[in-house]
């Protein structure tokens, strides 16, 4: 979810952009400003600014009293470097000086549902690019010529370029090999796969439509320079490749957590590299029908490494990483109440009461609204305290 501020000192405008976004789902508002000073003030508190240098997206008004929409993204970026800038402005006029100051994207007034849908699409796809690029283009990825993303989204690169991901002929033959990637090069039984993949046909054209998904695939992996080979006899196939490179995602962060290292100085980039591989469950955008087992074991995983970067960060007072590693904890695991718990804590921590009545309506919305699950005692009293007080 995008993280986004909102500065424009037009009320009914601000408010209409506001409810724009949110209705899309897929946005937090982190703060709206009607200032450009109330936003500067704010960033110059450091960890205790409310996440804001977390922030993905701002959406600028260009004019306003005092400072400027234009100059206020020359501080921004100085102070959030990583921030996306969309003005949104009554005037055409100022089309070239935006893009001068390296703006994403220019909205007119008054804009429209579809307006904002193309610019978070626009800006959902240029920070899916420098993800992919930095994961992928350091010099020891480069050597290597494949890279396969599992969690979150199913990408595999190809071995031309690190950045470029293989297209499969078709869904079918994508999925046979995500089947035969999970089972390590262990066999598979052909009639197994025929069962799994095309069980609503009569058998003869399932071992047909394998054959020939085997072909494709094979055709695939030779015109890609992938490092696999796919082998087979009369009665199964499987997939050949080094398991010991260690270029799928999930093997990385298995391999990391069976190693059982605790979190220190020393150590907290490597947790960091890892929990940031973690980015959904295992093939989360695919809903494939046999990957439960194997989900589940990578989720506990990432639980546990999580859990010590977290653990780290609250012994170390570091806020800001606490709320952010809290936030996504909540998002892919909503059932797990004690998240909640702690971030309450530290929204009391730092006196922030709006963000608590907010985490508490969410955590209403989904726990018994939507998993129909009642809360506890702590949480009631929490309620209590914050929301019915």
């Amino acid at each position: 979810m995008l993280q986004t501020i909102i500065i424009d000192d037009e009320e009914l405008s601000c408010a209409r952009l506001e409810r724009l976004l949110a209705a899309t789902n897929k946005v937090e508002i982190a703060g709206v400003f009607s200032l450009p000073q109330q936003l500067l003030e704010l960033l110059q508190q450091g960890e205790n600014n409310n996440g804001l240098n977390q922030v993905n997206v701002a959406f600028v008004d260009i004019e306003m009293p005092g400072l400027n929409g234009l100059q206020l993204v020359q501080c921004l970026k100085q102070k959030i470097p990583q921030v996306e800038v969309v003005f949104v402005t009554g005037y055409r006029d100022y089309a070239v000086e935006a893009f001068e100051v390296e703006a994403l994207d220019y909205v007119l007034k008054p804009f429209t549902k579809l307006d904002v849908e193309r610019v978070l699409r626009k800006i959902t796809d240029k920070i899916n690019l420098q993800s992919a690029k930095l994961k992928y283009a350091t010099p020891e990825l480069i050597e290597c010529p494949l890279r396969v993303r599992t969690l979150g989204s199913f990408i595999v690169l190809s071995g031309y370029s690190p950045t470029k991901a293989v297209k499969f002929p078709t869904a079918k033959v994508e999925e046979l090999f995500a089947y035969l990637l999970v089972q390590e090069g262990k066999p598979v039984g052909k009639w197994e796969l025929c069962e799994l993949l095309w069980s609503d046909m009569p058998p003869k054209n399932a071992k047909s439509n394998l054959y020939t998904s085997i072909y494709r695939m094979k055709k695939t992996i030779e015109s890609e320079k992938l490092p696999f080979q796919i082998s087979s006899d009369q009665h199964s196939c499987y997939l050949e490749f080094d398991l010991t490179q260690q270029l799928v995602d999930y093997q990385q962060l298995n391999s990391f957590v069976k190693t059982d290292a605790t979190v220190n100085e020393q150590t907290l980039t490597s947790f960091e590299t890892m929990e940031a591989l973690f980015e959904g469950s295992l093939f989360s955008d695919r809903y494939y029908l046999w990957d439960a087992g194997l989900r589940e074991q990578i989720n506990e995983n990432y639980q546990i490494l999580a859990d010590k970067l977290l653990h780290y960060y609250i012994s170390k007072g570091e806020d800001t990483q606490t709320i952010r590693l809290l936030k996504k904890k909540i998002r892919w695991f909503p059932h797990e109440e004690r998240y909640y718990r702690l971030l309450v804590d530290i929204y009391a921590k730092l006196n922030d009461r709006a963000s608590i009545v907010k985490l508490l309506r969410q955590y209403e919305k989904t726990m018994v609204e939507e998993l129909d699950l009642l809360p506890s005692e702590v949480m009631i009293q929490l309620f209590i305290k914050y929301v019915y007080k």
